[in-house]
């Protein structure tokens, strides 16, 4: 048998900052064990801004080589 390292990116979009903020703390409280990493990146297009939130999730599974 071996472990095998299974990562995931998620994005999620956020209008304002503290929503984006608040998001990664409620996911992190939900899956804490799971997410290895997060960002918060601020986008402008035209007039509008927005902040797109990258949430890094990596699972260990067994696999039969059998």
């Amino acid at each position: 048998m071996s472990v095998q390292n299974l990562k995931f990116i998620e994005s999620y979009f956020a209008t304002t900052e503290e929503e984006a903020e608040q998001f990664v703390v409620k996911i992190k409280e939900s899956e804490g064990y799971n997410v290895v990493a997060h960002s918060i990146t601020k986008k402008v297009k035209k007039d509008n801004e927005y902040y797109v939130v990258k949430i890094t999730k990596e699972y260990n599974q067994e696999k039969d080589l059998a």
